[in-house]
């Protein structure tokens, strides 16, 4: 597999057969052979995970597929889109999908496609805001901690999230360490942080573990891995 780091939770994996594509809002996209399948996934509506230029793609694809929570507003009326709510699972060619809910908007994807289990958690986190109320807060962390027991059972193979998000303050990480406690997931791509890289390092300066080995550090945008 490839993967391209797109910008804050957009991610792009190249597969043996297929494309998949996260939360695109910014960064290049790359470009390939215009019969590969596309397989675009929306995890919510906020416009820093939605770009509704996605849809210019399916001038440049044969074959591309939209998957899309349905708290987005004003879609195309195209049936290469499928709409999805959290809790539920489906099909779309080959793809089984499991969604979550998130504890923000929309849904967490996990896919099983080509023999590899694909999680992306969207907004869903852990949000601890020191501005916000305490029940607000216990109401995160109990939902949170609800739906990585629910996600334990199963491996994955590649994981986009939880954020490492600055704004957080004190609390960026707690998600990350929730879900590293609980989950068995072979690679990691914190997301969320904008161009604040820096964040990455802090967590694994600041929370040694041997899990954390898993994490793979972002360098910059549109930066390429090969898994």
């Amino acid at each position: 597999m490839k993967v391209t780091y797109l910008y804050l939770s957009g991610f792009c994996v190249e597969m043996e057969d297929r494309v998949l594509i996260f939360d695109y809002w910014k960064g290049e996209l790359p470009v390939f052979e215009k019969t590969v399948p596309v397989y675009v996934f929306v995890s919510h509506g906020h416009m820093d995970h939605y770009n509704p230029e996605i849809f210019k793609l399916k001038d440049r694809y044969e074959h591309i597929k939209y998957i899309i929570s349905d708290d987005v507003e004003e879609l195309p009326d195209d049936e290469a889109i499928t709409k999805v709510h959290g809790n539920r699972t489906y099909q779309v060619d080959d793809i089984f999908i499991k969604t979550y809910y998130s504890t923000d908007v929309g849904v967490a994807f996990v896919l099983e496609t080509c023999g590899k289990r694909i999680c992306h958690f969207g907004d869903l986190n852990w949000w601890h805001w020191n501005t916000g109320e305490a029940i607000s807060n216990q109401w995160q962390e109990k939902h949170y901690k609800m739906i990585i027991q629910q996600m334990k059972k199963d491996h994955y193979d590649l994981v986009f999230g939880p954020p490492l998000d600055h704004r957080l303050e004190e609390a960026y990480w707690y998600g990350m360490d929730e879900f590293l406690k609980n989950i068995d997931a072979d690679v990691v791509f914190p997301m969320h942080f904008g161009i604040g890289y820096k964040w990455i390092d802090k967590y694994l300066e600041e929370h040694p573990s041997e899990k954390n080995k898993k994490i793979v550090k972002i360098h910059h945008k549109n930066e390429v891995f090969e898994l």
